[in-house]
């Protein structure tokens, strides 16, 4: 996917919990994920929700970013603060089919999985990209479900991944485009989008482009944007996004492209993925597999209205599932961010009573 992995630590001030947040970065200054150049550089929900949970609890923190990239150590702070609690942001493919590609090395952990594979004999594998960010972090946060349960169900995985991983909704948007068929007539004006570009992002995406323009006529468009505001405006003025996987090996829904492109209304027709039914939104998704994906997206033009208003109209339970998702990230946040100032408070009494022990020893010394 060409992205960047970023630790996030978080400096705990445990002395004065009622201390004013002056030092909270702005929102609308914080990046969770970056595509490659022309894609779009994502806001996490997670940092939204980060921040309602800190200024609920009143804590004061200050927030510092260490970029991880694809082939440098992870920098961290020397020696290691015990007020320090560190976020590593996942964002790769780890349920995967195994290929020649992935292999445990310095840089990845490559591991035997646990989730049968579709069509065809054997579990998929998990992949761990930058292991070393995953070990030093307290808490690993995911942007994919099915990656999340594949690591999780995996007898191989390490037990302290288990213990830390946190899966956050891509929800980067403060509302949804619901459609009213009474009041909505502002026509859409771009029929299919697609979030990858092409040429240049696998042959078996420019396969089903072509053959949708070959067989029905039916022409897809990249799309691209550079700001929030602009991704907003553009998926506002479009009707179906067309979701292909880059590879047989990277299999997974990719929520990083398909959630915000719920939120505003627009219709997913995607390749099939593996534990389609584990996503709470699943069913809000047309699901083909590859060959039959250029059929599928012609049916959805001829049936686009009352798709449309099926998935996205005031009755629809979307809104109200993408808001339990949200909802539920944040108290799985919550937990593990309290099991961390627990450990951190002890670390710190610990280290305190070491002190007195010291102290006392100087003293017997004189």
């Amino acid at each position: 996917m060409g992205v960047i992995g970023c630790m996030l630590l978080l400096l705990l001030s445990l002395a004065d919990s009622s201390e004013v947040l002056s030092h909270l970065v702005s929102k609308d200054e914080m990046n969770w994920v970056k595509y490659t150049d022309s894609f779009l550089t994502h806001k996490s929900t997670f940092y939204t929700i980060l921040l309602e949970i800190v200024e609920e609890a009143q804590l004061s923190l200050e927030f510092y970013e260490v970029v991880c990239s694809w082939f440098k150590p992870l920098l961290m702070p020397d020696p290691p603060s015990s007020k320090v609690i560190k976020f590593y942001f996942s964002s790769e493919h780890t349920l995967v089919v195994q290929n020649d590609r992935d292999f445990t090395d310095d840089f990845n952990l490559v591991l035997p999985g646990g989730v049968p594979m579709q069509g065809s004999k054997g579990n998929y594998t998990v992949r761990i990209v930058n292991k070393a960010c995953m070990q030093a972090a307290d808490i690993v946060v995911d942007y994919s479900i099915s990656n999340v349960y594949n690591l999780l169900i995996s007898p191989f995985t390490p037990p302290e991944f288990n213990d830390k991983m946190l899966y956050v909704p891509s929800l980067p948007f403060d509302g949804y485009n619901v459609f009213h068929k009474e009041k909505d007539h502002i026509e859409r004006s771009k029929l299919i989008v697609t979030s990858f570009q092409f040429p240049g992002f696998g042959e078996r995406r420019i396969a089903v482009v072509e053959r949708l323009e070959a067989e029905y006529h039916l022409k897809a468009e990249a799309i691209h944007f550079k700001a929030m505001e602009e991704e907003k405006k553009v998926l506002d003025d479009s009707k179906i996004h067309l979701n292909i996987h880059q590879s047989l090996e990277y299999c997974n829904l990719q929520e990083l492209r398909i959630m915000p492109t719920l939120m505003r209304g627009v219709i997913v027709v995607s390749e099939s993925v593996p534990l389609e039914e584990i996503y709470p939104y699943h069913k809000y998704i047309i699901f083909a597999n590859y060959s039959d994906l250029p059929r599928t997206i012609d049916h959805v033009v001829r049936n686009y209205d009352s798709i449309r208003e099926k998935f996205f109209g005031p009755k629809s339970e979307l809104w109200a599932i993408l808001d339990g998702m949200r909802a539920e990230a944040k108290v799985q946040l919550k937990r593990l961010l309290l099991l961390q100032l627990e450990d951190v408070t002890r670390r710190q009494k610990v280290r305190e009573a070491m002190n007195r022990r010291l102290l006392k020893q100087r003293k017997h010394i004189k």
